[in-house]
Parts: structure tokens; sequence; C-alpha cells
């Protein structure tokens, strides 16, 4: 007793609280979460903790998926989960998600001698982003190798993409405005991207490569928009981190194999054994046995050409193939992401990352068919000087001898050269799309005499066009002599026929099989005075 109590007594005692040895618990749902894009291959990934002050092995993982009535469950082992560590695991079988769905998502760890329960389970619901709106379009051919391509409305924050049929391998062209150089019946168009790239298996090539400590090796891609890597498939000798970076190369010494990089983006990931038989340090031999399993990524891939440099801290080992043959560089999806090269200068290595899952920020939509229309060929024509073009929208330019002529872009333009000559005009017409067309070339030929508006003669020239058969007529009221030439845009003089002391009304067929078809100028000249008509002969 240390008190003056009627009953009882006072005792002191000290409590030690410490961490339980087995205590394991999913504490996040990193893959999927709300607003992810509706997929057929969709991978779970969770958030694994040993919260006890042991290592655990073979750690026991449980997820189901539920979706109305329909239940999905995934299990799967954790080979070693050190004390005090957290890993992202990617449950190895995937399933199917769909756009505008949602999905009630429960994970936990069923370690028998667990001694804290509570903590086990983590839940989440998981709501899947709508589907985009099929994008629309027009496409324009221009002349025989190029078609411009431009989205009705675009969304800023979209990625689209242009294919000759409707699978994700054959793209031509991505991004609004563009062009491509393949003229088609129809183009397709669609916004995102969620596809594979790459090696799928080290299996594939089982006789030759092998485990490597430290990696460092990278491979070169060139990306048309900006994506993520998801997942990869990896095949690790030991246990470890591996982190993988985006990055710029530079100062390659292909001797000593050394290399400086700029990061631009970086993701390190634990990864656990997948060979059988893990094995410390190098080997160079492969496992054939080894299956691998799929990592969660999430690297950040930017635009351009760039690289992707994977290194492991101490104890990992990542695997390579050194006798890849028929791969050549570049391959991927073309127009989007391409491999092109790697730090060893040879198509027979592959480094590290296999059958790589690449994604766009933005949901894939339903593909939408354009029907391309074809750019007009402006045709130019000519009335005494005035050159005039059929075409009087967009951007014009007069061309002189196939020179532009400043300031002349205008539907019309007045010939004002004087020296006795020919002079070959054409207008090019640039439209919305970009595309630029050259019209025909149309002469006009400078004399020492003055040239006059064909209508105070009436000349007319039917029918034009014509297919070298035409009748001319036109009237005059001073007797003179007539000649009547027909020149080509080269200047060549075609036709020439001369008729003296004419006055009255002229009227004459004339034929001219022997002509190709182009643009011509019929000149009558009398009286001092020239008119001039432009004539098509089309066969």
């Amino acid at each position: 007793p240390c008190n003056n109590y009627p009953n009882g007594e006072t005792q002191d005692y000290r409590f030690k609280v410490v961490s339980p040895n087995n205590d394991v618990s999913v504490v996040n749902i990193v893959s999927p979460t709300n607003g992810t894009c509706s997929n057929g291959t969709q991978f779970l990934v969770v958030a694994v903790k040993n919260n006890g002050s042991v290592d655990q092995a073979n750690v026991p993982l449980v997820a189901t998926i539920t979706n109305g009535a329909s239940v999905t469950t995934l299990t799967a082992t954790y080979p070693l989960l050190t004390a005090g560590n957290t890993v992202n695991y990617t449950f190895q079988t995937p399933f199917t998600t769909t756009s505008n769905s949602s999905y009630a998502i429960k994970a936990y760890t069923n370690l028998s001698t667990d001694q804290n329960k509570s903590n086990d389970t983590t839940s989440l619901s998981v709501n899947i982003a709508a589907k985009p709106n099929t994008p629309t379009g027009t496409a324009e051919i221009c002349g025989t190798g190029t078609v411009y391509l431009n989205v009705t409305n675009p969304n800023s924050a979209a990625n689209y993409l242009w294919s000759n049929a409707s699978t994700v391998n054959a793209v031509i062209a991505s991004g609004t405005p563009t062009s491509s150089t393949s003229v088609l019946t129809n183009y397709y168009l669609s916004s995102g991207i969620n596809g594979n790239v790459g090696i799928t298996s080290k299996n594939n090539f089982p006789n030759g490569g092998g485990y490597q400590a430290n990696g460092g090796n990278y491979m070169n891609y060139t990306s048309t928009i900006p994506l993520t890597l998801t997942t990869a498939r990896l095949f690790t000798g030991y246990a470890g981190q591996v982190t993988v970076i985006a990055a710029d190369v530079s100062n390659v010494n292909t001797t000593t194999g050394s290399y400086s990089y700029l990061p631009l983006a970086t993701s390190t990931i634990d990864v656990y054994a997948t060979k059988p038989t893990p094995i410390a340090g190098s080997q160079p031999v492969n496992d054939p046995t080894d299956t691998g399993a799929v990592f969660y990524i999430n690297l950040p891939l930017p635009s351009g050409s760039h690289s992707i440099i994977c290194t492991t801290d101490a104890t990992a080992t990542i695997f390579r193939n050194n006798n890849v043959t028929g791969n050549a560089f570049p391959f991927g999806i073309n127009n989007v992401f391409t491999i092109t090269g790697n730090s060893a200068s040879s198509s027979s290595y592959y480094y590290y990352l296999y059958n790589m899952n690449i994604q766009t920020s933005d949901c894939v939509s339903d593909m939408g068919t354009i029907v391309p229309i074809t750019a007009p060929t402006p045709v130019a024509s000519a009335n005494g000087n005035v050159l005039s073009s059929n075409i009087t929208t967009g951007k014009l330019q007069w061309n002189l001898n196939g020179n532009p002529i400043g300031g002349a872009t205008g539907s019309t333009y007045t010939n004002t050269q004087t020296t006795t000559g020919t002079y070959n005009y054409t207008v090019t017409v640039t439209d919305a799309f970009g595309c630029s067309r050259t019209s025909n070339t149309v002469a006009i030929v400078v004399t020492a005499v003055q040239n006059v508006n064909p209508a105070e003669i009436g000349l007319v020239v039917s029918p034009n066009p014509n297919n070298g058969s035409f009748h001319v007529g036109f009237t005059t009221n001073t007797k003179a002599d007539v000649s009547i030439e027909l020149i080509n845009t080269s200047g060549q003089i075609c036709l020439n026929n001369g008729y003296s002391n004419f006055v009255g009304q002229f009227s004459q067929q004339f034929s001219t099989n022997n002509l190709a078809s182009g643009s011509y100028i019929l000149k009558v000249q009398q009286n001092g005075k020239v008119y001039q008509k432009q004539m098509m002969i089309i066969k």
C-alpha cells in the first residue's frame, strides 16, 4: 500500500508496444482508378505492404471485381515481401472493362499467420470513362502525291490518328491539320490509342541472351504523340529494383559503351524474381522455363525521338536477347510509336522491356470514315490583255514565265508587257487545306501592233474547248489584209492563214487534227490591230 485507501492498493505496470511479427496488408488500389479508359486487357495493380518485423514469403493475394451480377476473382502469390517494404503488384490475369461502367474492386491479403486482420483489405469503386464521340474530318487530295487531312472541331486534349484501314497498325498520319502521301479512296479517323509494341517474349529467340546486373542499355524510339508506357513484361533473374528512364542520350562512345543522358521521366519499380531458380549476379544464359511477369511501369513517353534506359539496383537482374533475327529497325506502330535502334547499334539485341503497352491520356474512340475530295486545278483564260482565273477563292498568285508577279494576287490580272514577244502566264491557287495547284499556261503574244478587245469585231471561236476542229467568225468594217494565226504555249505558230483586202463578215471552219491537247491563242490581225482568243483543244 502506498496511500490511505479503505480498500485496494495502487500498482504500477509497464507496457511495451511492438509491431507484430506477421502483418501484411493491401494499402491501395493503384490501377485502374476513376476516369480510366475502357480496356479489353486491364491489369489490376495493388500496393501491398509488410507492416510486420519479419520478411514474408509467398504472400497470398485475392481480388474481386464486381460489375453488376458479374464477379471476377483474381488470385496471386507474392514471392517475398521484406519487412517494412511496400510494393506494387500486378495481377497477371487481365480483365475487361467497358466504357461508362462502374466496378467495385476489393483486394486483400490472405496470410494465415497475419496478426492484424483489420488492415488486410482495401476497396475502391471505379467509374470507367465514357467513350469519346467518333471524330469527323475532311480530306483533300492535292495532285498525285499529297493528301491534306483535317479534323472538324478538334478537341485540344485528343490525339487524332488517320488510318488506311480500321485497325490500329494501319496509321498513316497523326494530328490535325496534317498530311499524308497515301492517296486512298477512304480514310479512317479516330482518337486515342491503346496498343502493344516490342518483342512479346524473350523465348521467341531462346538460343541467346542472358540476365544482366546493373542494366544500363537503352532502346531508341520515335513517337508522333505523347504516350504512357503502362506495363511491360520483364524477365528478372533476381529480386530488387529496376528504374526505367525516358531520356535524351548524348556523348555516345561506341568503343566503351559509355554515354550521357538527360532524364525526361523516371519510374522505379520493385521486381521479384521471375526465374524459377533465382541466382544473384549476371547470368549469361537463357532460362527457357522463365516466362516472365507483367510489371506496372506508368512512365510518360514524350513525343519526338528519345531513348528508354533501364538500370537496376545492386541486386536485381534483367534479361536481354542478343540473337534476335528478322527484326530490323524500325518496328512498332507506324506513324505512332516505333523502336528505331539501341545502344548496341545492332538489331540482334533487344533490351529488357517486352510486349510494352502504350496508351494515350485520352480514351480510344470509334473510327469515322472520311471520303476525300479532289482539289480542282484552276483554269486560266485571257480576253485580250486581261487574264482571269475560274477559281476566285483562296490565295491566288499570278506567274509570268514560271515566276511569281509581285502583288498579282487577284482573280484577274492585266498583261503590262509591251515589248514584242510571247509571255506565258499561269495562276497558282492555294486553298484552305494548304493545297497549291497551278493552272494551264496562257500565252499572250505582244506585237508591234495594238492589242484590242476581241469583242470589237465580235470574234467567236466555237466550240471551245474542241477536238481540233473549230469555227472562227468575226466582222470587219474596214477593208484590209487579215491574218489568222494559232499559237501554242511555247509561242510556236501552228496555223497561219492570210486574206487580202478583206471586209465584212468572216466565217470559216478549221481542222487541225495534228495538234496536241492544250491551250492555244487564236490571233486575228487586221488594220494594225490584234484580236486574241484563248482556245482549248482536248482529245
